[in-house]
């Protein structure tokens, strides 16, 4: 199943001082879709300036590792800004993916938006306090 070529794979929206980035499709397995995504969250980082990212998976039932790949991307693209990136919303497939890959070593993994919020809340402040100390 794919999404239809009008409809996009991601849905944002800023929380706060988080930009949290909805995916829309239940299968993110597809080169031109991962493409997409990948190019939209380089965007947000690189053109808008966004260093909150927040990703949730609640919509999501199968990932590709290319797609893991481009998180990863983004996940260090983040450090190196100072900004922080959480996932939230993964069910158990999609977990097992991230878990098998050893990503919950390098990636905050929340149970759902609320914890991943406040966790990157938490992140910001200790950040914000490492560069006025």
């Amino acid at each position: 199943m794919t999404a239809p070529s009008n409809s996009p794979p991601i849905v944002v929206e800023q929380v706060g001082a988080v930009t949290v980035v909805r995916f829309a499709i239940p299968e993110v397995l597809h080169a031109d879709v991962i493409d997409s995504v990948g190019e939209r969250l380089s965007a947000l980082v690189e053109d808008e300036g966004r260093r909150l990212l927040l990703l949730d998976f609640s919509a999501v039932h199968k990932v590709s590792s290319s797609l893991l790949g481009q998180i990863i991307a983004l996940h260090r693209r983040l450090l190196a800004l100072r900004g922080r990136l959480a996932l939230c919303g993964l069910n158990s497939e999609v977990r097992r993916v991230f878990d098998l890959c050893q990503l919950p070593r390098l990636l905050h993994l929340c149970p759902d938006e609320p914890t991943a919020l406040l966790t990157l809340s938490r992140d910001a402040e200790a950040v914000a306090g490492e560069r006025s100390g």
